[in-house]
């Protein structure tokens, strides 16, 4: 190679790295800004769970390792890397799925126990004790979540916060029936006045009933949610015994562009009906 050549290739190099060096500052700045809001969404769920011992940070080294592992187990098993793409992709939503699923138990958790923090605060204004005395009481003499929810507001008031404005930010974060109810009815009588123990027993009375009711609900409606489990499992567990007999009759799925489409379309109207049969078995009283 001349010195003309090298001279060329240089510049060629060069141009091109004052040409790529913008793009992958802009890639640089949009991973640090989907990494700083993956880790302010983790950090949010596990201080709304009470999540003790697992931080933002490692959740997400977690869900990269998942997003990985998931890829390359698809890939060399399937033999598809735009299928074990897909895979990853999936699993990158995978702890938003389980923060979800444990804030639901968690909220029904609460209500079961919302009776008995009702019943709480009734025994501690009958002996004379404020509303905020009530609410302390809660916080230290049930189990969690209940306890943890109530011993919030007492946080927020301590710093500063009025009752009225922790009442609020805890009906925002809960955001239940039943604890709005009782928001409201604690607002009211703040306001107003009034007999606040009679209010808190028929409310309790009334949150005791209803759960009664939706436990029959869910007792009639069990058979109907075996069910429903099963039929989303079939598909997988088909596939997986058809492509372990004869991988010959799914190799076309991961073969062709027609194989991933049909794929595709299927996992539409999987998905679709799953979200049918959930809306349908799902008890609102």
């Amino acid at each position: 190679m001349d010195i003309g050549q090298f001279l060329i290739l240089l510049c060629a190099f060069c141009a091109s790295a004052l040409l790529f060096y913008p793009t992958v500052g802009m890639l640089d700045a949009k991973c640090r800004s989907l990494w700083g809001l993956g880790e302010h969404a983790s950090e949010s769920a596990i201080q709304d769970l009470f999540i003790q011992g697992t931080t933002a940070r490692e959740v997400i080294f977690y869900t990269l390792g998942g997003v990985i592992i998931t890829f390359w187990v698809l890939a060399a098993f399937v033999g598809s890397g735009l299928l074990g793409l897909v895979g990853g992709i999936a699993a990158c939503f995978l702890p938003r799925l389980i923060f979800a699923y444990l804030k639901e138990a968690r909220l029904q958790k609460f209500e079961e126990q919302l009776p008995a923090a009702l019943d709480q605060m009734v025994s501690s204004a009958k002996s004379g004790s404020n509303l905020m005395q009530a609410i302390e009481d809660v916080s230290s003499n049930l189990s969690a979540p209940v306890n943890q929810e109530f011993g919030l507001i007492v946080h927020n008031i301590r710093l500063g916060d009025e009752l009225g404005s922790a009442l609020t930010k805890a009906r925002l974060r809960i955001a239940r029936p039943g604890f709005d109810l009782l928001v409201a009815v604690l607002l009211v009588n703040k306001a107003s006045g009034g007999d606040l123990p009679k209010a808190l027993e028929v409310m309790s009375a009334s949150f005791i009933e209803i759960w009664r009711l939706e436990q029959k609900l869910v007792t009639a409606s069990a058979e109907a949610r075996k069910a429903v489990k099963l039929i989303a499992a079939m598909p997988f567990l088909i596939y997986l015994m058809v492509a372990l007999a004869q991988p010959e009759m799914v190799a076309p799925l991961t073969a062709s562009i027609a194989g991933y489409s049909l794929l595709a379309f299927a996992s539409i109207l999987y998905m679709a009906a799953l979200w049918w049969l959930r809306k349908m078995l799902r008890i609102v009283v």
